[in-house]
C-alpha cells in the first residue's frame, strides 16, 4: 500500500511539475531560436483536420459518409448523405454555395468540385478520378469518367466518358453516352454495359466500407490489430498443419493435435548446433517424427493420389464408368496405427 502512494505521488509530480516545465522550456528554446534564424525562422504549427473546414458560418455536414479519406478536403456547405464517399486528395470547395453528395454516390480521387453555383450529385453516382465539375448538376445513377471536366449549368444524367469536356449549358439525358472534347452524344448505353457499372459502383461502395473503417480507427485500436496480426503470424505454421489434415480427412485426437503442436513448436525453433550433422537432423522434426509411421502414411498418401487422379479423370469425363481406379493397397490391420484408426 506504501509502494502504491509512493507512485502516485510521484506521478502527480511528473504530470503537474515536470511536464508542464519542459513543455514551457520547449517553447522558449523554439521562440530563441526563431529570433536567431530572423526571416528564415519558420513556427511549425499543427494544421487542422481538412475533412472540415468551416466558410462564412457554414461547416460541412459529413456524418453520414461511408468513408471520408484523410487528406480529402471539405469547405464550407458541404453536405454528404447515406453511404457516400470522398476519396484520396478530392476536394469540394463551397465557400459561396453549397455542394450535395447524394446517397451511394463516390468522389473518386483528386476530383476537384467547386460551387460558383449550388452544385448537386445526385443518388448511386460516381465521378471518376481526376474530374472537375464547376457549377453542374449530376443527376442519379450518372457517369463521369475519368479525367473528364463538367462546366458550369451542364445537367448529366447519363454517362461521360473519360477525358471528356462537357460544355456549358450542355444537358446529358439519362441512358446516353457522351464522348469528346468538346462532348457530343456518342449512342445509347446497353443493357450489359448498365449492369457492369452498377457492379463496379456496388464493389467501390463495400471498398468505400473497407477504408472507413481501417481509416477510422485509433491508436489504440492499431496496436491491438498489429498485435493480432503478430499472433495469427505466429501461430500460422501449427493451424496450417493441422487444417491440411483435416482436408485430408484424417482421423485426429486430442493426443495427436497435442502431439502435432510439439512439433511444430519444435520446427519453429533454431538449432542448438550449427555444425551439418545437428543442423540436418533440427531442420524438419515434423516430418521426421512421422517417419516413425512412414509405411501407413506412404500407403495413405498413394490412395489420396489414386483419388485426386480419379477426381480429375471423371471431371474431365463426366459420361465414364466407375471402378476404374481401385487403392493400390491397403493400410495392414496388425499395425498399431491401423488399429487405432
Amino acid at each position: 500500500m506504501f509502494k502504491v502512494k509512493i507512485l502516485q505521488l510521484f506521478d502527480s509530480f511528473v504530470l503537474n511539475t515536470v511536464g508542464p516545465y519542459y513543455r514551457r522550456l520547449g517553447k522558449s528554446l523554439l521562440t530563441q531560436g526563431n529570433d536567431m534564424l530572423g526571416s528564415e525562422a519558420s513556427d511549425d504549427r499543427l494544421v487542422q483536420c481538412l475533412r472540415q473546414v468551416e466558410a462564412k458560418g457554414h461547416k460541412p455536414q459529413i456524418g453520414d459518409a461511408i468513408f471520408t479519406a484523410p487528406n480529402s478536403v471539405m469547405v464550407g456547405n458541404v453536405i454528404l448523405k447515406q453511404n457516400s464517399s470522398i476519396w484520396y486528395g478530392a476536394t469540394l470547395r463551397a465557400d459561396n454555395n453549397s455542394i450535395t453528395v447524394g446517397k451511394n454516390s463516390l468522389i473518386q480521387d483528386n476530383v476537384y468540385i467547386k460551387a460558383t453555383k449550388t452544385i448537386t450529385v445526385g443518388n448511386n453516382s460516381l465521378v471518376g478520378p481526376n474530374s472537375h465539375l464547376q457549377g453542374c448538376t449530376i443527376g442519379d445513377d450518372a457517369f463521369i469518367g475519368m479525367g473528364s471536366t463538367i462546366k458550369e449549368g451542364a445537367v448529366v444524367q447519363g454517362i461521360v466518358a473519360a477525358g471528356s469536356l462537357v460544355p456549358e449549358g450542355t444537358e446529358v439525358k439519362q441512358g446516353e453516352v457522351w464522348a469528346g472534347s468538346p462532348a457530343k452524344y456518342l449512342r445509347d448505353i446497353t443493357p450489359q454495359e448498365l449492369q457492369i457499372l452498377r457492379e463496379y459502383k456496388q464493389e467501390l461502395l463495400e471498398l468505400a466500407q473497407v477504408h472507413g473503417e481501417e481509416t477510422s480507427k485509433n491508436f489504440r485500436q492499431v496496436v491491438i490489430d498489429t498485435d493480432e496480426r503478430l499472433i495469427k503470424q505466429q501461430r500460422g505454421n501449427e493451424e496450417e498443419a493441422l487444417q491440411k489434415i483435416a482436408e485430408l480427412n484424417f482421423p485426429l485426437e486430442y493426443e495427436d493435435e497435442e502431439f502435432i503442436e510439439q512439433r511444430v513448436f519444435m520446427k519453429q525453433q533454431p538449432p542448438m548446433f550449427m555444425d551439418s550433422e545437428n543442423l540436418k537432423s533440427q531442420q524438419d522434426q515434423y516430418e521426421q517424427d512421422l517417419s516413425q509411421f512412414s509405411e501407413n502414411m506412404q500407403k495413405y498418401s498413394e490412395d489420396y493420389q489414386i483419388y485426386e487422379e480419379a477426381k480429375k479423370y471423371f471431371e474431365q469425363n463426366p459420361q465414364a464408368k466407375a471402378n476404374q481406379f481401385a487403392p493400390k493397397s491397403e493400410v495392414p490391420d496388425d499395425k498399431p496405427w491401423s488399429r487405432k484408426y
